[in-house]
């Protein structure tokens, strides 16, 4: 009987450790299906992050080939801005070239222009020359001129026609005059002012007045436009 009450007793035991052991296995059977869907959850990720790779390395080989293009193009930009600035440093030479060029051309032109102005006021005087208005005209003149110091030596005649080209070029009619007799000559110039003549000796400027009553004569014998 005791020995039945302890094999009952240990089958009880067993039985309870049996229960026990089942429990736990189904629970490990649990978290082993757990841990496979998990497994399968990681595998489609990894799955899924390597065609991520795939694609992700192909855009960086797609980038690594795009700058390199754009390093060649960016050493081609630098090479176009280097003949850039040195076309615009040959332009800006040349720029200064020609405006100084451009200057000195204007002051040429102005100067031609001022002399155009002066030859042009000048033959105007040769073209349309006047008579002299006054006396006091007459010797003003002849005072600022120096035909009878310039050609002191000059002959007579050849003093005449000297001031006469000398008057001429200031726009003055100062006409040479040679007096001829049987054993001398006289040269001189006159000046016809108002109805009289002026005598003009050309070796001391001496200012004679000859005669009176001529017709009265306009200031230009030529009308000047």
């Amino acid at each position: 009987a005791v020995g039945l009450v302890v094999v009952v007793v240990l089958l009880v035991i067993n039985m309870g450790n049996l229960s026990k052991a089942n429990t736990e296995i189904a629970d490990q059977k649990d978290t082993i299906a757990g841990l496979q869907t998990d497994l399968s959850s990681s595998q489609a990720q990894a799955s899924n992050l390597q065609t991520q790779l795939t694609v992700s390395e192909a855009e960086v080989a797609d980038l690594e080939v795009n700058v390199a293009s754009l390093e060649d193009d960016v050493a081609s930009l630098e090479d176009n801005v280097a003949d850039l600035t040195a076309q615009n440093t040959k332009l800006d030479s040349d720029l200064r070239s020609a405006n100084s060029q451009i200057s000195s051309l204007q002051s040429s032109l102005t100067a031609a222009q001022n002399t155009n102005t002066t030859l042009t006021t000048e033959l105007k005087k040769i073209k349309y020359p006047k008579n002299f208005t006054t006396a006091a005209e007459l010797t003003d003149w002849l005072v600022q001129d120096n035909t009878n110091t310039a050609y002191a030596t000059a002959n007579p005649i050849q003093k005449c026609f000297i001031l006469q080209v000398r008057a001429l070029q200031s726009g003055y009619l100062l006409p040479a005059y040679v007096l001829v007799d049987a054993t001398s000559y006289l040269a001189i110039n006159f000046a016809m002012i108002g109805e009289s003549m002026y005598l003009v000796d050309p070796d001391n400027d001496d200012v004679i007045l000859y005669a009176m009553g001529f017709p009265i004569m306009t200031t230009y014998p030529i009308p000047a436009p």
